[in-house]
């Protein structure tokens, strides 16, 4: 039996030595092919890939399908390519999973512009599937690296990752930064159309323009009249350098789009005669004949509050977009079909407000379940990522394997094989009790982590008459990225809550470097808004690789005044205390968060008094807490709540908002850290 057994073991080494040669000889026959290829190739296979999804999508896929099998190209400019195609039929998800895979060291080497494009495409796909955090941090690390190209052909890429910036920082209402960015893009992106002086550069410019009306009307239509005139210079460049006319229609179509929007604001702000000017000039567009055009005239009754002319049209988009077309299930479309439930109501058509709020519940499960199967989808794609791999290794090993055989190799496989195989078996027992033991000391370690973590935020707090404060941190994991803090000096009392990106261990790590920083520059005697400055130029630097950032929250309160500085850096905003409503949201300017964006200046705000007025502060592990069907705890419960609740002490109110979270969540296991911190002077 053990005289067979070693026959068996050699054939195994010999054949092992003959595909390994095999694999490696057919590699170096496809790197050779490669060669031959330029960057124009590439670029003219992307452009007949995704011509082709115009018409015959499964023909675009089985294209790239076909050219891969040839061997020609390289695996990361096909790979690109299949990403172009999926996005561009609208699976937008399947063409992450190739993006992703691509967007590394290699792509760069061979096409810098590919490399860019791929970064540029994902942004745009995060973005328009509401992945807003994750897109921002893509289109940053793009931005930041092109900064360091020495390349013309690049720099129009630059400028639409810049904008892409600045619409993220947009969605996620960091207005003030948005708008810088944005500023800053147009304005490059202008330079480069008076050095190119080429129709299509300038087109670029009017897009942008056009993409920022449009998200401006809905986030911050104050900054409508200043983009309507830098839309209307891009379109007056765009005519003087079309001699030609071949950019007409798509000049019409900015000036549809312009007229569109300037009556869709002036309607907004009830400037009603000015607002029916604007829509009957856009009527007279081409542009208005478009079947896209249907949203810009429903926008305009919407917006100038025209109920039944809103009602009527929005009866055949509904029909289109709801019930023709397969909509990926977002908060976006959530949100549409919420904007169309009230135009009915208020258009007195019930029975249509009825069928709105039918389609609403519907899609409140579809987004619940989109959203709890997305990570696992994604890595049933890597999964399916390799396995491709390993069927396109085996296509070059059967292509190749006739040309490959050689006995010196075969030989040196063989022997190698025979040690692994016998180190294998006197260590595979040790092995498995190292492995055991190192699941043990990680959890041990882990359980000390949680310890010293929890020894880095206070537990006691300042008792002296009139000052009633109590804060608390429960991490979602064995350890967590929230934190709070604070420092009494005299009578002045700094006190900061943050969320740091992500969680587990890299999150607790980056949470014990802001509270260090934050303790350290408040016992300099610094305002808030210059800590959070000085917080971000420090985490924001080269050390910072994984792009990590914290919401932070900070204040600084006189004890004998009752005044309050504080600063935001993109965290909730705390409750208040008092007032009319017996407690609101603070309104407060967002800032961005720490950590993001080196070189920022924060901008700190101010409150004459609060005495008297409790202030709660808190990260959203609280409002966004899930019960076992995904439903959120919610900003509307949670002032509810605070407004109900009859003010004891600090910490009364803390634990009695624990009760309510964990009530809220039936046994669900935590979704994130939560921490609160609650105070009052008097």
């Amino acid at each position: 039996m053990r005289k067979n057994y070693s026959i068996t073991r050699n054939l195994m080494a010999v054949v092992a030595a003959v595909v390994i040669s095999a694999a490696m000889t057919g590699c170096a026959k496809h790197e050779t092919k490669q060669q031959n290829l330029d960057t124009k190739s590439y670029a003219a296979l992307m452009q007949k890939a995704i011509g082709m999804t115009q018409n015959a999508p499964q023909d675009a896929i089985a294209f790239v399908d076909s050219v891969e099998r040839k061997g020609d190209y390289p695996i990361e400019v096909i790979d690109m390519a299949r990403g172009m195609v999926y996005v561009h039929i609208t699976q937008k998800k399947e063409g992450e999973k190739y993006f992703n895979r691509v967007l590394n060291e290699n792509l760069h080497k061979i096409w810098p512009y590919g490399y860019y494009q791929v970064a540029y495409s994902l942004f745009n796909s995060l973005h328009t599937r509401d992945n807003i955090e994750q897109s921002l941090r893509v289109a940053t690390d793009a931005y930041n690296r092109i900064l360091t190209e020495d390349a013309p052909e690049l720099e129009k890429l630059k400028w639409n990752l810049l904008s892409g910036i600045g619409m993220a920082n947009m969605r996620l209402r960091n207005y003030d930064e948005s708008e810088r960015i944005m500023q800053k893009a147009y304005e490059g992106l202008k330079n480069y159309v008076i050095k190119t002086n080429t129709p299509a550069s300038a087109d670029l410019l009017s897009m942008l323009c056009a993409n920022a009306l449009t998200n401006y009307l809905i986030f911050l239509p104050e900054s409508i009249p200043t983009w309507l005139d830098r839309t209307e210079e891009a379109i007056s460049i765009q005519e003087k350098l079309d001699t030609e006319g071949k950019s007409a229609q798509r000049i019409q179509y900015y000036i549809g789009r312009t007229a569109a929007i300037r009556a869709e604001y002036l309607g907004s702000i009830g400037k009603l005669k000015e607002a029916k000017e604007a829509y009957d000039a856009f009527l007279a567009n081409d542009f208005a004949k478009l079947p896209d055009a249907i949203i810009d005239k429903f926008n305009y009754y919407y917006y100038s509050k025209q109920w039944g002319k809103a009602a009527e049209l929005l009866h055949d988009i509904t029909d289109y977009h709801y019930k023709s077309v397969k909509v990926e299930p977002t908060l976006n479309n959530l949100c549409e079909l919420g904007l169309s439930f009230r135009v009915y109501e208020n258009a007195g058509r019930n029975a249509d407000a009825m069928e709105m709020g039918r389609m609403m519940a519907n899609l409140v499960d579809s987004v619940r379940d989109y959203h709890t199967k997305d990570q696992a989808a994604e890595m049933a794609a890597l999964y399916e990522t390799k396995e491709k791999d390993a069927e396109i290794a085996q296509q070059q090993i059967e292509l190749t394997q006739q040309r490959v055989i050689g006995l010196i190799v075969a030989i040196v496989l063989l022997t190698v094989f025979f040690v692994i195989y016998t180190l294998h078996r006197k260590r595979a027992a040790k092995k498995l009790a190292d492995m055991k033991a190192a699941q043990e000391r990680i959890e041990s370690e882990l359980r000390i982590a949680r310890d010293i973590q929890m020894s880095m935020v206070p537990h006691d707090f300042p008792q002296r008459d009139g000052l009633d404060m109590f804060a608390s941190m429960t991490p979602a994991k064995e350890v967590g990225g929230d934190l709070y803090g604070y420092l009494l000096e005299d009578e002045r009392l700094y006190f900061a809550v943050g969320d740091v990106s992500g969680k587990g261990v890299p999150a607790s790590l980056f949470m014990a470097q802001a509270t260090r920083l934050f303790l350290t520059l408040a016992k300099q005697g610094m305002m808030p808004a210059e800590i959070c400055t000085r917080m971000n130029d420090a985490l924001s630097g080269d050390d910072n690789e994984n792009g990590m950032f914290v919401t932070f929250w900070l204040g600084l309160l006189d004890m004998q005044t009752g005044h309050l500085d504080f600063c935001n850096a993109g965290h909730n905003p705390p409750i208040i205390g008092g007032g009319d409503n017996q407690g609101d949201f603070l309104e407060m300017q967002p800032n961005a968060p720490i950590g993001l964006f080196p070189g920022l200046e924060y901008e700190g705000e101010e409150i004459d008094t609060v005495k008297g007025r409790a202030l709660f502060i808190y990260t959203d592990g609280l409002n966004e807490a899930e019960d076992p069907q995904q439903e959120q705890f919610g900003d509307d419960r949670l002032l509810s709540i605070l407004r109900d609740t009859h003010f004891d002490s600090a910490q009364q109110v803390i634990e009695s908002l624990k009760a309510e979270v964990e009530n809220h969540r039936k046994g669900a296991e935590p979704n994130d850290d939560l921490t609160m911190m609650c105070l009052r002077v008097s």
